[in-house]
């Protein structure tokens, strides 16, 4: 037990020279780090946050979301199961009125919100324990790697919930204060309807709050009157306040019901049994709360966050957690039992659910760490304190003692934060990371392009290009509305078709493009320029390459059907060997495009050395040929090379090449048939083993004799 000394006697002890100096200087860097630079930490933009930014563009300019609801209590997100509530899309809105649509007007209202939590954190913090308790859990709030990037993204489940949830605790702090007097209950259950509309998961938390709080509220306020009728005018305040601030939510749920529980539907772990989801919940919740999860895995992506607290309040944390009862005041112990069943809530939704452990439903505890931290740095504090008085019973020894340690515990928040900070803005993975950057780059060159253009296809990958497109090609919100689109019927959003857009595999959209009389249409390809198009531009982030290419009225296939040809990959093969894996028709051996040198191919064979396919020639073939070369999935080993051989029934070598790489142009392979009966195609290793050997036949094909040849 922590020694029984007098709690204000401890909060004089540990004090700090320059307090509020100090104070000031880590509220300054909380606020810089949540405000400066947000167009680029991290990089835009994860598809979330451009869902919520682009529909707040829209209801700025329309009055409606982008799919055309007018004043939407509740916006669709990716499709029939994500719905999610509207406030965050009505803050962007707000920001973007002002200050035109970007990427920065999209995160202004979270980077807000999370500078306002740090004032009502340390306001909270300060009544529950003192000014000690304060400081320290501001230092740990303004540079939590958690909070710090939760408050950068547009993500209606990052910065919303943690303010909520501190702003509560705030509101409930003060009416127990006041014993649960009525007008102390209005702005608190006000609060706690309003949350419901910030996120998915916090709908469960502010009503688990409400339910908490009325019981409490109701507990106060009998033991002090013993009348009924006193009892329901604090209940009534607060159940009023609260369907007010819900009441777009109520509503939603009641007319709409299927989209108001849509992330329920395939999230919660109803098909537990009674049992199972006991012991589910319960070790969802310890993930949740582990240590390592929570202060050792900086650097490991986790919905969104890539850390959660700071290494060194590892053990404030746990101390705050089990002994924070022992060094408070007694009247504000009861705050602290309020702090726990908080942090019990906030981590509900996520044990509830699966993907666990899951920094986005768990995402109010962002605020909560530093609380219960900063109460463990008072716990640790106080029993410096009691060691220091019994081997010196002078005042001014404590007092310097606990100087001393609450500025050394202040100079390790400031050194771990600022080094997990500079590491987090000098690495372009970790900014990137789930961010969909190239998207963003992507739809930018196509604003630049699509003028000139009578068609675009966009070759699909990612998720939601539709929506980068008209974020970043500068197609407005009015536009958007109008334009036709097609989005498929399925549980998430799948759009093939906007205005002139195309998201169709670009192969397949040049049959579309000859039968529309050959226009100049635009092609985005991921994986290699098509064969078909001529290229206008290519890019390149962070290893990942996109073509820009044009349709070419001139291209002349390398295999005509109308010289009589027959693909290779329509023959059955009569032999197979290989000592890796299988081979595949018309796709690279990974079931991956056939991409040789930056241009994808439709038709051919995909290997992986060693392998080998025969084939009986078919009658009249007068000679066989294809292009070979080493596939570009594999340009970045630095080990692919591959030996191409095509030989005959006797096993005589007809045609070869040199150990090809994927930095080398194909090579086009001929050879006459003459005497052959049966050809097998040899994928060899070359000079470094069989490691990233993919070897892909492209346009390979038997040529047949013309019927007047001799």
């Amino acid at each position: 037990m922590i020694p029984l000394v007098p709690a204000r006697a401890q909060e004089t002890a540990l004090t700090l020279p320059g307090h509020r100096v100090v104070l000031v200087a880590f509220l300054l860097a909380g606020v810089l780090l949540r405000l400066l630079y947000l167009g680029d930490y991290p990089l835009p933009m994860h598809q979330d946050e451009l869902s919520n930014a682009y529909d707040g563009y829209c209801i700025a300019e329309t009055g409606a979301d982008r799919f055309g609801s007018r004043l939407p209590f509740i916006v669709r997100g990716f499709g029939n199961l994500d719905y999610r509530p509207a406030l965050q899309a009505w803050l962007s809105a707000g920001s973007v009125r002002v200050l035109g649509f970007s990427v920065t007007a999209g995160r202004l209202p979270s980077a807000l919100l999370g500078a306002l939590a740090l004032i009502l954190l340390w306001r909270y913090v300060q009544t529950l324990a003192g000014r000690a308790a304060a400081l320290a859990a501001v230092a740990l709030g303004a540079l939590s790697p958690w909070h710090v990037l939760y408050s950068r993204i547009a993500h209606e489940g990052t910065s919303l919930p943690p303010f909520f949830v501190i702003a509560g605790l705030l509101l409930w702090q003060r009416a127990l204060l006041r014993r649960y007097a009525v007008r102390s209950l209005v702005a608190l259950g006000f609060c706690l309807g309003l949350a419901t509309n910030s996120y998915q998961a916090t709908k469960l938390v502010a009503f688990g709050l409400f339910v908490v709080v009325a019981l409490d509220a109701a507990r106060t306020t009998w033991r002090r009157t013993h009348s009924a009728r006193r009892l329901l005018a604090p209940l009534a305040v607060l159940a009023g306040t609260a369907l007010l601030g819900a009441l777009p939510q109520v509503w939603v749920m009641l007319t709409d019901p299927t989209h108001f529980f849509s992330r329920a539907t395939d999230r919660v772990l109803w098909h537990r049994t009674e049992g199972g989801l006991v012991f589910s919940y319960l070790g969802n919740l310890a993930a949740n709360l582990s240590p390592r999860y929570l202060f050792l895995s900086f650097g490991e992506y986790n919905f969104l966050s890539i850390a959660r607290g700071l290494p060194v309040e590892l053990v404030f944390f746990y101390a705050g957690l089990a002994c924070s009862w022992f060094a408070l005041r007694r009247t504000r112990r009861r705050s602290l039992v309020h702090l726990v069943v908080a942090l019990l809530l906030c981590n509900l939704p996520a044990a509830l659910t699966e993907n666990e452990p899951h920094a986005l439903r768990a995402s109010g505890t962002s605020i909560l760490l530093p609380v219960l931290s900063a109460l463990g740095v008072v716990v640790i504090g106080r029993l410096l304190l009691w060691a220091v008085g019994r081997l010196s019973g002078a005042g001014a020894v404590r007092r310097t003692a606990g100087a001393v340690y609450l500025a050394a515990v202040l100079a390790a928040i400031a050194a771990v934060g600022g080094r997990l900070a500079a590491t987090y803005v000098g690495s372009v993975e970790m900014r990137d990371i789930q961010q969909q950057h190239v998207l963003v780059k992507l739809g930018e060159r196509l604003g630049a392009h699509q003028a000139d253009y009578a068609g675009v296809v966009v070759e699909p990958f990612g998720i939601q290009a539709y929506l980068y497109v008209a974020a970043f090609a500068g197609i407005a919100p009015a536009e958007f509305q109008r334009l036709d689109k097609v989005i498929l019927p399925e549980t998430w959003d799948r759009c093939t078709r906007l205005g002139k857009y195309r998201f169709a595999d670009p192969l397949a959209a040049w049959h579309d493009w000859r039968r529309a009389g050959r226009p100049r249409w635009l092609v985005a390809s991921r994986w290699g320029r098509p064969e078909m198009a001529r290229p206008v531009e290519q890019f390149e982030w962070l290893g990942e390459r996109i073509f820009l290419s044009e349709y070419d009225p001139g291209w002349v296939p390398l295999v005509q059907a109308d010289r009589g040809t027959v693909l290779l990959s329509t023959v059955t093969p009569t032999s197979v060997e290989f000592g890796f894996a299988p081979p595949k028709t018309d796709r690279a051996w990974d079931d991956l495009p056939l991409v040789v040198h930056g241009v994808q191919y439709a038709r051919g064979i995909g290997m992986h050395a060693p392998c080998s396919m025969g084939y009986a020639v078919p009658a009249g073939a007068a000679e066989f040929r294809a292009l070979v070369g080493v596939s570009d999935g594999v340009r970045q080993c630095g080990r692919a090379d591959v030996v191409f051989e095509l030989r005959d029934q006797d096993g005589r070598v007809l045609a070869s090449t040199e150990p090809l790489t994927p930095d080398q142009p194909p090579r086009k392979l001929t050879v006459p048939l003459a005497g052959v009966t049966t050809l097998t195609l040899v994928a060899g290793e070359g000079r470094n083993g069989r490691d990233c050997d993919h070897a892909d036949w492209v346009n390979a094909a038997f040529v047949l004799a013309a019927p007047d040849s001799p």
